[in-house]
């Protein structure tokens, strides 16, 4: 059979996706590369002769510095990481080292094994497209190497990865058939396991076992870039990932698309409006505003009850990862209504209008907000501001910039309108035209002030620092500002006319009070590096990855945001799944309690939860019925696979002979001889090899010596057949 001889092809192809999807979802490139080449290596030195095992104590060694490698990882990750990801790398390496410690059958189940955790631990690290993808390649791998695993398990002892002898004599027609056979029962099998897990995804109820595994099964969620705590001062290069963190659909009141390449909108997330000066850190102004809870879906709320204008912008939203806990929701400035089919509650603080979404019970969230940026209300109107604390130094250089402009900053002006945007729009081009962007910053020398050393001497910063700067340098001057962080959308997928946002699209701006209840946006981060890092170029690579977002947003929005919704959907309420899962639990607990009486394990003190016994005990059956119909299954492919030998009328009694011993369960393999199967049906019973070793003797001369029998061998032939079959009928009813 071929599929025999490429055995070691194949295995080693199923490992290496298991080990692909889990560094993918582990964001771990460097191990995936160091695994590629490992697994390289060991396919062509196995390819070329039978690869010599590493001594155990080289095994050995390796595996405990796996170990120890886990646990130090392990106990230096930050609290609240996912253990998962120590253990999936762990197991990672000792799929490596178990390339080179193939001895044995037993071992090559260990490796099929070990990548079957391994893929486990993939699911539960990420569920981003490209490892759904992985994954659907990996299953029928690994369903065709178990069965392959098991086939060689029936060969002749010899060494793992020796060339074999096609099939002795086996006729080219006979290994064709072979091979169709395998194809069509993995292919059988491949297809039924699909249909089975379609069809319990989309029945099983949504949010089954949510947290159900603690910290081990915790998927990745969106922490790099937004943050709502900015805390300036600190050395080190920021860390940029391109993991998208939500879609945005932007239209105006009557439904035409407003986003377009080149355009970019501003998504707010969080609002700080006092710098602390010991802590180095902005703060949220929680004196001001009430806080308004929002929890009834399908309803559109007012988050203002002002007159609106005719500059309304709606914004469809869909956060792709959310955070169980909760986080903040993002829109462009002002709300004034929004909307969610279903989802968490929401909680908007009046005042800074920043939005949060409580205790997330589902990976995707989706919302519709209107803004209306010329929007006037009295909510937004600063309460007795007063200028906050920031450091004297700052209002020293807000002046000096100032009378630099030939601006008095003490001259007082009709509208303080206008003040604020003039001092807002001085201050922002002198941030821009006089300072540098970077991501890598050290931390200020001598414990100086972070934004007061950014002013005076470094002139470098990221945009936290340019933000920093510009709010704390008009609060210094009496002009209320404060600082937001969010994200700014600048990449527009034409594909879908929607943007995408990543997290290395997070972005730090300033907030500036106008008058009159309104708010301004101001940037003062330089215009050329916004533009450059928010809105990427044209080019091939772009246009690829273009179609790659648009096949994540469908896993995303098909797959991973199946919920309740979409599930009543399907079934237009004909089908209660809460109800079903709530009555299965109940009959589960119900079973488990039974058993634990019938077993007696109250009495043992053995404290066993009743739903844990039944599922392990349904479990256990389902495994059994398993295996029973596997080999069933197996049995009568071998039957079938006899019966269609081509062999001649007067050689029949071979064919007898074979199904008479697979009947015992010894099946002779297309690939293995007769004379060597004859060996092999010895550790059923000897007499009985002895009678069929007889028969193939016979066989041999006929077919492959051109001798005719004579009528007394067929007569010996047919006598050792019937003796054949009285053994084999002691044998099985032993």
């Amino acid at each position: 059979m071929k599929w025999i001889r490429r055995y070691n092809a194949l295995a080693i192809a199923t490992v290496a996706t298991a080990v692909l999807s889990f560094c993918m979802a582990d964001g771990a490139l460097a191990l995936a590369g160091f695994s590629m080449i490992v697994m390289i290596v060991a396919f062509v030195m196995r390819h070329r002769k039978p690869l010599p095992a590493l001594p155990k104590i080289a095994v050995n060694v390796l595996v405990l510095a796996a170990i120890l490698n886990a646990g130090f990882r392990g106990l230096s990750a930050q609290p609240g990481s996912a253990v998962i990801s120590h253990l999936g790398e762990f197991l990672v390496l000792v799929q490596l080292i178990k390339l080179f410690d193939r001895r044995a059958h037993r071992d090559e189940t260990q490796l099929l094994t070990l990548s079957v955790f391994i893929a486990i631990a993939a699911i539960l690290t990420s569920n981003s497209f490209v490892v759904g993808v992985l994954l659907l390649v990996y299953s029928p791998l690994i369903i065709g190497c178990s069965m392959l695993a098991q086939m060689r398990q029936e060969e002749a002892d010899g060494p793992i990865g020796a060339p074999r002898s096609a099939a002795g004599g086996a006729t080219d027609a006979g290994l064709r058939r072979g091979d169709r056979q395998f194809a069509m029962v993995a292919g059988v099998l491949t297809v039924s396991i699909t249909v089975m897990a379609v069809v319990l995804f989309v029945l099983t109820p949504r949010g089954i076992g949510d947290g159900g595994l603690g910290s081990w099964g915790q998927v990745r969620q969106t922490t790099i870039g937004f943050t709502d705590t900015v805390k300036v001062g600190q050395s080190g290069l920021l860390n940029e990932s391109t993991t998208p963190v939500l879609d945005l659909l932007v239209t105006d009141q009557h439904g035409r698309n407003m986003g377009a390449p080149g355009r970019m909108f501003y998504l707010r997330g969080a609002v700080q409006s006092t710098y602390n000066q010991k802590g180095r850190v902005w703060e949220a102004d929680k004196t001001t505003g009430e806080s308004m809870l929002i929890t009834s879906p399908g309803v559109v709320h007012s988050l203002s009850n002002d007159e609106r204008s005719n500059t309304s912008i709606v914004q469809k939203i869909t956060i792709r990862n959310l955070n169980r806990a909760g986080g903040h929701l993002f829109t462009i400035w002002r709300p004034t209504d929004i909307s969610f089919e279903s989802g968490p509650l929401i909680e908007q603080r009046r005042g800074s209008h920043v939005l949060r979404y409580r205790e997330a019970g589902q990976p995707r969230f989706s919302y519709t907000v209107v803004s209306d940026p010329a929007h006037r209300s009295e909510d937004d109107t600063p309460a007795d501001f007063s200028t906050p604390s920031v450091p004297p130094d700052i209002a020293v250089i807000a002046r000096s910039v100032l009378e630099s402009r030939r601006i008095d900053p003490d001259e007082p002006t009709e509208d303080p309108a206008d003040r604020a945007r003039l001092l807002a729009s001085t201050f922002r081009d002198y941030l821009r035209d006089g300072f540098d962007y970077t991501l890598d910053l050290p931390a200020p020398p001598g414990g100086k002030d972070p934004i007061v050393w950014f002013l005076r001497e470094s002139r470098r910063g990221h945009c936290e620092y340019f933000a920093s700067a510009l709010a704390t340098m008009l609060q210094s001057m009496g002009v209320p500002a404060r600082l937001v962080t969010g994200y700014v959308a600048g990449e527009f997928n034409t594909l879908t006319n929607e943007y995408l946002v990543r997290e290395s699209n997070a972005h730090a701006w300033v907030e500036v009070y106008v008058g009159d209840g309104r708010w301004a946006t101001y940037d003062a981060t330089p215009v050329g590096v916004v533009e450059r890092l928010h809105q990427p170029t044209w080019s091939l690579a772009s246009q690829l990855r273009q179609w790659y977002d648009l096949l994540e947003f469908n896993w995303s929005a098909s797959v991973v945001g199946f919920d309740r919704f979409k599930q009543e959907g399907i079934f237009g309420g004909m089908i209660d799944t809460s109800g079903i899962a709530k009555d299965a639990f109940r009959r589960l607990n119900e079973l488990g309690e039974w058993l634990t009486s019938a077993l007696r394990l109250d009495r043992e003190r053995l404290r066993v939860p009743p739903i844990v016994l039944s599922i392990a005990s349904l479990t256990l059956i389902c495994a059994l019925a398993a295996f029973l119909l596997w080999s069933m299954a197996r049995r009568r492919l071998a039957l079938g696979r006899v019966r269609r030998e081509p062999v001649p009328p007067e050689l029949r009694f071979i064919v007898e002979a074979e199904r008479l011993l697979a009947k015992a369960g010894e099946v002779r393999p297309d690939h293995r001889t007769p004379l060597t199967h004859a060996g092999v049906v010895a550790r059923l019973d000897d007499e009985a090899s002895a009678r069929y070793a007889d028969l193939v003797r016979l066989f041999y001369k006929a077919r492959f010596g051109h001798a005719t029998l004579t009528a007394v061998e067929r007569r010996e032939a047919q006598e050792t057949v019937d003796r054949l079959r009285e053994r084999v009928s002691a044998v099985r009813h032993r």
